[in-house]
């Protein structure tokens, strides 16, 4: 290798692509036979074994400085110095996951909560509140009331902490190691029945649980078992409707309509009687927006409850709910215990076929339902259950609070009805009282409102943009931000107000709401 490293390349012209390959290897020969002196060789060849040594060492101590040389040890490297491709300096990971969040007097200036990752902090504002440190008021500031983010928990579990860690080298695979004490679903579905057999809201006895990413996940998921044992296994000839009363969580809708599938289309009008054997009806109880304690429209309709507020922070749990043979009903953890970023649900059924289907729409969608997900919802509903369901209790009382200053405000007004079909106070199986139902949203009627006046210029609102008409624009003009009813298969006379915000957030929420019912009536 020396000796041809050393010896004069032969030039293009001496060697041609394709020439005579004897003449070629004549050329390369005559090369070589003058080439440098054995002398010569043996000294490059002593030089080159020198250079290759020197080059190793140097290598070795710029990979690691502070290691002697023949030290088989590596010194960790410090990620703090490494900078990635955006000039940001990196964290240690195992330090910068670990996340904390404080709230209490001087935090934040008291107008929000300090979320803490390693050494990195900042700040999550309150409604109408800005800045690092959440000391600058917003202008313009509007109390929203839109979606369902279940922030009421946040303070329980500030105070409370149901931490699992799983290191990173556990459950690599996809598959899970089904039906075995290894698979994180069998201990999680005995703490589920556990906890409904502690709070009262439905009989698990005989029962089967699919879970999902998510109540939403499995909305299609239930519409495509219903659909597919209509149709005897198979296809059907005609997407099975789905149905359900008005005003109805709009999500239903959606769950009907975008997907286009052979299996199942959405109804807007109440099908016939004479149909109702072939339909799916949405039972939400207590109803998303209005709070009614719903039963099926049809004797003989297959039915999925939606039960995400079946939970005695929302409503007394006057019996457990028993599913009839066809029936699935859907939870979330969302609505339970506030981990709506953590997306899971859960359905349970008493049909072996329709759990069957329902697992395996899961599987084509999303494969299962992330292992890790499953044992940090298993920390959160052990917590709850090794504590008696206090969680549960404090919801409730701040429910309460919540509804009774509501109760307040509206009373007495003319312009402004609210919750209508509000269920009366019951005996708790769970609270062991009589309760009065406090449910996770307020459906406000402006009376006489026109429902088709919009605001002229539609609102910039987290990357989209919204029209608000009718009692919506009402309420916005009153600084509030509110869902219209037409979301809702109801007139924009309505709005759904959602009741699921802090405690701070609710508060500021009320004080706008009271300004705008005793203010006088705006002119023509």
């Amino acid at each position: 290798q020396v000796y041809n490293c050393a010896a004069k390349e032969m030039s293009k012209e001496e060697i041609e692509p394709g020439a005579d390959v004897e003449r070629n290897s004549l050329l390369l020969e005559d090369r070589r036979a003058h080439g440098p002196s054995p002398f010569v060789r043996e000294i490059l060849h002593w030089i080159s074994h020198a250079v290759l040594v020197s080059l190793l060492v140097i290598l070795a101590l710029q990979r690691n400085p502070s290691t002697e040389l023949g030290a088989e040890t590596r010194q960790p490297i410090d990620v703090t110095e490494v900078v990635d491709p955006h000039g940001h300096h990196m964290q240690d990971p195992s330090k910068a996951m670990a996340f904390t969040v404080q709230k209490g007097v001087g935090i934040c200036s008291g107008h929000g909560t300090k979320h803490t990752s390693g050494s990195q902090s900042w700040c999550v504002c309150f409604d109408c509140w800005q800045g690092g440190e959440c000391d600058q008021p917003s202008n313009p500031c509007f109390a929203v009331a839109m979606g369902g983010d279940p922030m009421v928990f946040e303070d329980y579990w500030v105070q409370h902490n149901a931490q699992v860690e799983v290191d990173s080298g556990f459950k690599l695979g996809y598959m899970l190691e089904s039906g075995t004490a290894r698979d994180p679903f069998v201990q999680l579905t005995q703490t589920l029945k556990s906890l409904h057999s502690m709070v009262g809201n439905i009989d698990t006895t005989d029962t089967h649980f699919v879970f999902g990413c998510g109540g939403t996940h499995l909305l299609a998921a239930a519409l495509y078992a219903q659909s597919k044992h209509l149709a005897g296994g198979g296809v059907p000839t005609t997407p099975v409707k789905v149905w359900e009363k008005r005003p109805y969580f709009g999500g239903h809708r959606q769950a009907g309509t975008e997907f286009e599938t052979a299996y199942f289309a959405w109804q807007e009008e109440r099908p016939p009687p004479s149909e109702s054997a072939s339909v799916v009806e949405f039972v939400c109880g207590p109803n998303n927006p209005d709070g009614e304690l719903r039963r099926p429209v049809f004797n003989d309709s297959r039915v999925v409850w939606d039960m995400a507020y079946r939970w005695p922070l929302y409503t007394p749990i006057a019996e457990r709910a028993v599913l009839g043979p066809n029936d699935i009903a859907l939870f979330t953890i969302s609505k339970v215990s506030g981990h709506a970023g953590t997306r899971f649900g859960w359905a349970i059924t008493r049909n072996p076929q329709l759990a069957r289907y329902m697992k395996a729409w899961v599987g084509r969608t999303t494969l299962n339902v992330p292992r890790d997900t499953a044992y940090r919802v298993s920390a959160l509903l052990s917590h709850m259950l090794l504590t008696d369901g206090t969680m549960l209790d404090d919801l409730a009382a701040l429910m309460a609070y919540k509804w009774d200053r509501l109760h307040r405000i509206f009373a007495g007004s003319s312009r402004f009805r609210l919750q209508p079909t509000m269920e009366p106070a019951q005996p708790c199986l769970f609270a062991q009282r009589v309760k009065a139902p406090t449910p996770a949203y307020a459906w406000i009627q402006c009376v006489g409102v026109d429902a088709a006046a919009c605001d002229g210029e539609p609102t910039d609102y987290f990357g989209g943009r919204i029209s608000f008409c009718g009692c919506s624009k009402v309420l916005k003009d009153a600084g509030v931000f509110a869902t219209a009813g037409a979301g809702y298969g109801a007139s924009n006379e309505w709005v759904r107000v959602q009741l699921l915000q802090r405690k701070e957030d609710f508060d500021l929420l009320a004080g706008r709401l009271e300004a705008m019912v005793q203010s006088p009536p705006a002119g023509p």
